[in-house]
């Protein structure tokens, strides 16, 4: 206790605030479980089971064959390091860190390719992005190609800033490549549980996923009914969980622009709940979230800066 007091006294406060608001809690966790199981579970878990599939059998070699031929020059990354891009951009979050931690954790990239690989390659999904964000919250569809091509580009374009950092961990100066096709035999694998280890694996980053969810809702809610109504307080609120941040910043009395700005910022970050997926999934292979974090809000910070002058320039 007397390193981390801090901490401490934070989950202690926690603890008595649940205990003295239970209808509020009960509220979060509520709309935090609805949430999940409504949009995350049906959206997540089918990918999930499918990536830990291809990642143990040859399918994954056929994806990596393809996509390496213009991802490896564009992004410097290696062979295997291409799946972990598509899933990073395509998939939303957290499915980049887990299919970044799957990958190290077998040997297909190394430690150093994985961080640098973290550091762009976990976003919130297309589909979020145009739907969510765009057309349900802010009702701009006209913003939808402009904000799809900064949320995109951005971390593309930083990938290029963090690689000269990760590559000065490797001796030979590029990330090493493994080698194709040295894959487990999938027809043994299928008779012992290899589907249902896939699918319990599935479950249980899903579920963990969801535990999250309810958690930072119940403290949204708690916080809500103690802090007074400022712009500090829905800066903090919103930063907290990225679906219920999105709502309440569209939502708010901000201007247009500012409330433009600011929805583009967290799509970008992702949000602490985001943040405490991420470390939920690269735990087992002890990647450092640190760099993450920082890495995370250089590239909410660049958004900022590249819709503004999209919004101030037209």
């Amino acid at each position: 206790m007397s390193r981390r007091p801090a901490l401490t006294i934070a989950i202690l406060i926690l603890f008595f605030s649940m205990l003295s608001f239970p209808q509020t809690v009960f509220t979060g966790a509520s709309y935090g479980l609805v949430l999940w199981f409504r949009h995350v579970l049906p959206t997540l878990l089918p990918y999930m089971i499918l990536i830990n599939i291809l990642i143990c059998t040859p399918a994954l070699h056929w994806i990596c064959r393809i996509a390496s031929t213009f991802l490896c020059p564009l992004l410097g990354t290696s062979y295997y390091g291409t799946f972990a891009v598509l899933t990073g951009f395509l998939c939303g979050y957290p499915m980049g860190a887990k299919t970044i931690s799957d990958l190290l954790n077998v040997h297909k990239i190394s430690r150093s390719e994985a961080s640098y690989l973290l550091s762009f390659c976990n976003n919130t999904s297309p589909a979020f992005i145009l739907s969510y964000v765009v057309t349900l919250n802010l009702k701009k569809s006209d913003l939808c190609i402009p904000f799809f091509l900064i949320l995109t580009l951005t971390p593309l374009m930083l990938s290029f800033v963090f690689r000269l950092f990760y590559r000065l961990q490797e001796s030979s100066g590029s990330f090493s490549q493994a080698t194709p096709g040295s894959f487990p035999d999938p027809s043994g694998n299928f008779s012992d549980g290899f589907l249902d280890r896939c699918i319990l694996n599935a479950f249980e980053s899903v579920t963990k996923v969801g535990g999250y969810m309810m958690m930072f809702s119940v403290l949204i809610q708690l916080l809500t009914s103690v802090l007074p109504n400022t712009v500090f307080s829905l800066l903090l609120y919103s930063s907290l969980e990225i679906s219920t941040g999105i709502r309440l910043l569209a939502s708010s009395a901000l201007y247009t622009a500012e409330k433009i700005i600011l929805c583009a910022a967290l799509t970008s970050f992702g949000g602490w709940c985001c943040i405490a997926q991420t470390y939920s999934m690269i735990s087992d292979s002890q990647l450092p979230i640190l760099p993450y974090i920082a890495e995370k809000l250089v590239t909410a910070l660049v958004t900022s800066l590249l819709i503004s002058a999209y919004i101030y320039a037209i």
